[in-house]
């Protein structure tokens, strides 16, 4: 009797335990909620509103940098950088009344890196032309060859031109922008990055010929008294072919042409000037010669009477 007795009991403890188990599995869980996240914050300062070039006498900007590409001690680009560095060291020396060492001048260096290193894009620079930087990748779109641009890039400000009287027009603008903002009491000097975005041409001439896609610049030229050259390198025929015809899109119309086994020569005219391309294989180079319409090309056909036949 007790062994029966003890049996029920585990059976019916059994029972009790199984149906807990079935109501509490058939009860309805609620969704855990995930956790609540915050968004990262972002550790990117807000761009200078202003640049300070010098502040309490002592200049702050890190230095002026150009092209190591460049060879020619009288390069235009060359030349309007010393131009900006004496313009400040002067201004801090003479006007301002501090007396620099030479580790405390503005100093012009080369976009030349070691092995390993980077630029560092929150130093407050100005860059003069093409450099190997970052910023500069764009600081020439949509300029025409016979313009100038000043422009702005993150932390630094990009002198922009193709010719020397470009940035000699542009180096200018920002001279003068330095020496207004000036101020001999506070011995600094400021600049506001909008007032910095200026840009214009300096020869009409030039401007007339359409921006060549494709390759790189190379160099201009003054070919005569009315003649101008634009050298575009590291470009192919497909380039030129297709530059030819741009030309016809800008407006100008076919005089020419002429091929020279892997070379290829055109003339162009519009209304005012004559464009003379040429494609030189061997160099992988383009060259575009612009001069006033009348003095480059008959604007009739020539005539003549024959006189004999040649044996």
């Amino acid at each position: 009797m007790k062994t029966n007795k003890k049996l029920r009991l585990s059976m019916l403890v059994l029972a009790l335990v199984l149906a807990m188990t079935v109501l509490f599995c058939s009860c309805e869980q609620k969704p855990i909620d995930p956790p609540e996240t915050t968004p990262a914050e972002t550790t990117e300062e807000p761009l200078p509103e202003t640049f300070d070039v010098v502040k309490d006498g002592k200049i702050t900007l890190t230095r002026i940098v150009r092209s190591a590409d460049i060879t020619s001690s009288d390069a235009p680009e060359i030349t309007a950088a010393k131009k900006l560095r004496d313009t400040i060291n002067n201004l801090v020396k003479k006007d301002f009344g501090v007396e620099l060492n030479y580790d405390e001048t503005v100093v012009l260096e080369e976009d030349f890196l070691m092995p390993g290193q980077t630029y560092d894009s929150s130093t407050f620079e100005i860059l003069i032309g093409g450099t190997a930087y970052e910023e500069s990748a764009g600081a020439y779109d949509g300029l025409g060859y016979g313009d100038y641009a000043l422009r702005v890039v993150g932390n630094k400000i990009i002198v922009a031109a193709y010719t020397e009287s470009g940035y000699n027009a542009a180096a200018n603008k920002l001279i003068d922008l330095i020496k207004q903002s000036a101020d001999a009491t506070a011995k600094s000097i400021t600049l506001g990055r909008t007032d910095i975005v200026i840009g214009g041409s300096t020869n009409k001439t030039i401007s007339a010929i359409p921006m060549y896609e494709g390759g790189a610049f190379g160099s201009y030229y003054k070919a005569g008294n009315t003649i101008d050259e634009i050298i575009v390198k590291k470009t192919n025929r497909d380039e030129f072919d297709s530059y030819l015809k741009k030309l016809t899109e800008s407006g100008y119309t076919c005089y020419t042409t002429n091929e020279i086994k892997s070379n290829k020569f055109a003339t162009y005219t519009n209304e005012s000037y004559t464009l003379t391309v040429g494609y030189y294989n061997y160099e992988a180079s383009a060259r575009l010669i612009i001069e006033p319409l009348a003095e480059a090309v008959p604007l009739e056909a020539a005539k003549y009477e024959k006189v004999t036949t040649s044996q």
